[in-house]
């Protein structure tokens, strides 16, 4: 359960610290040679209760296992600061106030390249305490002024780093506050995060004593190169410095002999994945290895989740406010801004993000008391630019509204639909997803611009019957939806001319969908009952027009898997394997890949796993 990054191109603030710590220079009559970190239980010991004063004999670590050479001290400096305007400047962005707001309190001249915490370039390197708007912070940078976020003198936020030690060896290891993980690894290279071993309320009960007893420092210690981001008032002397260090080196073993830890969405899991849920409790699984890991939303699950450009977005409150959240693979969670709806007035009612994650559409329904169903569509940057209204208060006495769907590869194209709310019922009642289709060029949109209906459903007498559509280069370019009274699968163009028609001899006919590739794929179903009397598919049958990735759709259909309890499709996972509902006679339901080869593997645990989305 290993999440491997490189540090000194991404996480420009907080996790850039945890892999450029000082070494300190080995003692040249030392015995270079490193065993192996014993067990937990063999170096976890109490240390000095914080705050007493002089050293208490404690247990000599074992050096932690590396194969990091170790570094030597820079050469005498080259100039005696760092280029503190440009330094003044870059803090004045990241803190977006004027550059007047920041004041250089002191400079230090570092001994050691790897003390710039990833903002080493060859050149020296310094600490510098500034303070921006009367609030002090300690920065890491080198001549050229270019920082890395040291330690605030405020207390500290979760996630921040806190405690950062380098051994002589070069093994670097970091804590971040309130996570209850270690970064661990070789200095100026990646890291790997690992849980605290052995009990970590008590690791972490510890940390928090330290943190708040004492003032931030740096300090060499017989052990390595100590900075220490506490938020108390008290110095640390010579001895509760080494104190310290001992500790650090104990849980940085402790965490090794528990094993490496997952980030925020698994990464160590080649994709693609799922997001599931298990009665409640989600996770990111791999469904041929069955291995996975928990996904840990910072509130209760809404439903709505997507994931795109690497992150993942999914609807969240704030109190009494709604709006769509992204995580990204180190668990940082960022607010979409301009999706921000205050749930007394209106509801948040379903989102879409493009692939690369540039852009997200969003529709939110007024709580109005009035009939029918009003909602209002909305398209912008998830950056907060470009904010456009696409319909606004659209009211329908038909109960439809307005939902976003999806965004074509390229980003150039919107589709929504107009969708029946309140609708539900037995799977057999339904024979598609959508109830009509809309498209809006991204670049175009806006109040006075809702797009064309390109197919609308109730306009033939049916009911949800869209199975599915393909976009190319930002064009509709095929439409394919089921005639639940002709008991015919129908193939459109974008502008609803007919390609093809199908006529399964089946009595359920439904859902369908195009491979990634364009082909087409399509379900039937014998109609029959379980045991509790709910409907059964007896048996359900998946087809798959061989070939056809494009008009005419003409290919004779070839069955691909026909067995009882299978059930309509989710979506795919991959070119080669569709996500379907599963069932059993006596009533479970579940879900599991199909595959065009005939294969069907069942999610687990089983039943009631259910996908909530696809990580690729």
């Amino acid at each position: 359960m290993q999440r491997r990054v490189r540090l000194l191109s991404i996480f420009l603030l907080l996790a850039v610290l945890a892999v450029a710590v000082a070494c300190r220079p080995t003692d040249p009559g030392a015995d270079p040679t490193l065993t192996p970190a014993p067990s937990p239980t063999s170096i976890r010991a109490t240390p000095t209760k914080i705050g007493e004063p002089g050293p208490t004999p404690v247990e000599t670590p074992t050096p932690i296992e590396t194969q990091a050479p170790a570094l030597t001290p820079t050469s005498e400096p080259t100039q005696p600061t760092p280029d503190l305007e440009a330094l003044r400047e870059n803090l004045a962005a990241q803190f977006n106030v004027p550059v007047d707001s920041v004041a250089v309190v002191s400079t230090e001249l570092l001994p050691y390249p790897d003390l710039c915490l990833g903002a080493y370039d060859g050149s020296n390197c310094y600490r510098v305490t500034v303070e921006v708007e009367d609030n002090p912070y300690t920065y890491h940078t080198n001549s050229a002024g270019e920082t890395s976020l040291g330690f605030d003198s405020v207390p500290a936020q979760p996630g921040q780093i806190v405690l950062t030690f380098g051994s002589t060896d070069c093994q670097v290891g970091a804590l971040r506050h309130d996570t209850a993980q270690v970064g661990l690894g070789p200095c100026n290279s990646e890291f790997s995060s690992f849980d605290f071993g052995g009990d970590p309320a008590a690791t972490q009960a510890e940390l928090d004593e330290m943190l708040t007893t004492f003032a931030p420092f740096t300090a060499v210690t017989s052990s390595g190169y100590l900075s220490f981001g506490g938020s108390g008032s008290a110095t640390a002397d010579a001895a509760q410095q080494e104190d310290i260090a001992l500790w650090m080196r104990r849980i940085i073993a402790a965490a090794i002999a528990e094993g490496p830890a997952d980030d925020a969405l698994c990464s160590r899991l080649a994709r693609p994945v799922l997001v599931t849920n298990s009665q409640g409790e989600l996770a990111i699984t791999d469904p041929f290895t069955q291995e996975e890991c928990s996904l840990t939303l910072p509130g209760e699950f809404r439903g709505a989740m997507q994931a795109a450009g690497g992150f993942l977005y999914f609807h969240d409150f704030e109190g009494s406010v709604a709006l769509v959240r992204e995580m990204s693979p180190d668990g940082t969670l960022r607010p979409i801004e301009v999706t921000r709806t205050d749930s007394d007035q209106a509801n948040l009612i379903g989102f879409v993000v493009s692939p690369d994650g540039r852009y997200i559409a969003w529709t939110t329904a007024p709580i109005t008391g009035e009939p029918g169903m009003t909602t209002s569509l909305f398209l912008a940057e998830t950056n907060g630019e470009t904010v456009q209204t696409i319909v606004a208060g659209l009211n329908r006495e038909d109960g439809r509204g307005m939902i976003p769907i999806a965004f074509d590869e390229s980003s150039q194209t919107l589709v929504y639909a107009l969708q029946p709310f309140g609708v539900g019922g037995a799977w057999p009642g339904f024979v598609g997803r959508y109830d009509s289709l809309y498209t809006v060029p991204v670049s175009a949109s806006g109040s006075d611009n809702p797009g064309q209906l390109r197919f609308d459903c109730p306009a033939l007498g049916l009911f949800i019957c869209v199975g599915d559509f393909r976009l190319e280069q930002g064009e509709l370019v095929a439409i394919a939806y089921a005639d639940d009274q002709q008991k015919t699968i129908e193939i459109v163009d974008g502008q609803g001319a007919p390609i093809s028609s199908i006529s399964p001899d089946a009595e359920y006919v439904a859902y369908p969908t195009f491979r990634p590739d364009g082909e087409l794929v399509y379900y039937t179903a014998t109609l029959g009952e379980g045991e509790g009397g709910f409907p059964f598919a007896q048996p359900g049958s998946y087809y798959r027009l061989s070939g056809s990735g494009a008009a005419p759709y003409s290919a004779e259909p070839a069955l691909i898997a026909q067995q009882d309890g299978l059930l309509t499709p989710f979506q795919w996972f991959d070119a080669d394997h569709l996500i379907v509902g599963l069932a059993d006679i006596q009533g479970s339901f579940g879900m599991g890949l199909l595959g065009i080869d005939g294969s069907i593997t069942r999610l687990e645990p089983w039943p009631n796993t259910q996908v909530v989305t696809v990580i690729r």
